[in-house]
Parts: C-alpha cells; structure tokens; sequence
C-alpha cells in the first residue's frame, strides 16, 4: 500500500541570549581564564622561588668548595714552598758535608803516607830473608846461626815455629848501622851462589802498605819480561820500556 509519506521536520528555533547574559557569559569566562592564569602565575612563580633558592644554595656551596679549596692550595703551596726551602738547606748540608769528607779523605790519605813513610823509616836499617831451612823444633838462635855465616848481626824469625813441611819462616836482620846494611843489600845476589843459601831470597823490610805495593811492582815487572820488554824498579816506581809508572798508575796490562 502507497501512502504519500511526509517527511517531518523538527522545529528547530534558535535560542537567543540578550546582550546581558551574553556579557555576563563572557565575564565569567574571563574572570575564569585569568584566575587560571594567576594560579599559574604563582605556580610559576613558587616553582621560580623554589628553583632561586635552591640555585643560591648550590652557589654558596660552590662558593665554599672554591674557599676551601683555595685554602687547600694556599696551604699546600705553603708546604711545598717549606719543603723547597728544607730540601735546599739539606743540599747545603749535604755538599758541605760531602765537601768536610773529602777534605777529611785527603786528610786521610795524607796521613796514611806519613805513617807508612815512618814505617818504612823505622825498618831502614833491617832486611827479611826468605826459605832459610829450619828444623823440626828448631829454635830462634839456631836460626840465627845459620845467617851468621853470612853476615854478623841480630837476627829474628817472624811468626810461629813451622812443621819440617810447612814455608820457612822469614827472617828479619836488624843491621847495626845503615852502611852495613846497605853492604849486605848490594850483595844479595852473592848468597845464591852458595849451595847452602841459593834458595834463599833477600828482601828490605817493608811496612804492609809498601810491600803490598812492591810485590804488585814486581809482578809487573814479571808480565813486562815474559813480553820481553825491557823493565826495572827503582825505589816505589817500575820503568817499563823507557816509561815510568807509580803504583797508582800502573797500567791495567800489568795488574794480571
């Protein structure tokens, strides 16, 4: 069945405000955006207080950091500063003691010459003589008779009576006078020719300090034969080859 439809339509009337309730609309809006504002505002304003403090603290905390820390630095400066000035008085110290030990030293040396010079010159007038045999139980003067028959004068055996099989003990002859001393040393290569003496070796009595010195001459004197080079000593000093040399100076080829 076909009914002609009608299509309804609602009556839509548009609502108008007056002009008053659109101002007081329009106020309350406002009133409502700036207390939204101004509670915002204060917001921002408290968070701004908030943010000054706590950057003003952080800054005087810095600011303390830095005092201390400059006063860390003074302070530490100061040490340095007194350890320098301690460290260079103990440099002075030091190269003034170090200068009193060598003078001390040259001092030493000094007097370690004079002493052996003295040595020396008390023994001057004795001469040790060397692999005179002795017997078992032999004693003193018996040994004294045996270097009698080549020169008349005191006599002493050095250290204590040996086995038959042990080194002879040296002998010291102490000369009554100089010359006759120096007779007995000018001849001392005569005594080999004797069958009885012709191990027996002649030596001057020297301190320690001097023997120690002529035994190293004599043994350059060795190396400087075995490489056939002319050589001789004469009193502390060896001439090799025309060239003088002093203990001191002897030549490190010749110290074997």
């Amino acid at each position: 069945m076909a009914e002609n439809a009608k299509t309804v339509k609602p009556d839509l009337k548009r609502t108008r405000l007056s002009s008053s309730d659109e101002e007081y609309t329009l106020d309350s809006r406002f009133k409502r955006l700036e207390e939204l504002i101004c509670k915002n505002f204060s917001d921002l304003q408290a968070e701004i207080s908030g943010f000054r403090v706590d950057t003003n603290e952080s800054i005087r905390d810095l600011k303390k950091d830095i005092d201390d820390l400059k006063t860390s630095v003074g302070f530490t400066q100061k040490e340095c500063d007194d350890l320098k000035a301690k460290n260079q008085q103990l440099e002075t110290k030091v190269s003034a003691a170090e200068m009193k030990i060598s003078e001390l030293n040259a001092e030493s040396e000094v007097l370690k010459t004079k002493i052996t010079k003295l040595e020396d010159y008390s023994r001057r007038e004795n001469l040790r003589i060397y692999n005179v045999q002795e017997n078992e139980d032999e004693e003193c003067i018996e040994l004294v008779g045996k270097v009698e028959s080549m020169v008349r004068n005191e006599a002493e055996a050095l250290g204590e009576a040996s086995s038959f099989s042990q080194r002879p003990r040296p002998i010291i002859i102490r000369f009554v006078s100089r010359q006759e001393r120096d007779i007995m040393w000018r001849n001392r290569f005569k005594i080999k020719e004797s069958e009885e003496f012709k191990n027996v070796f002649l030596d001057e009595d020297l301190s320690q300090t001097s023997a120690r010195r002529r035994k190293a001459l004599r043994n350059a004197r060795r190396i400087a034969k075995e490489k056939g080079l002319a050589s001789r000593i004469t009193g502390d000093k060896i001439v090799i080859n025309g060239i003088q040399y002093s203990y001191e100076r002897l030549p490190d080829e010749y110290k074997k």
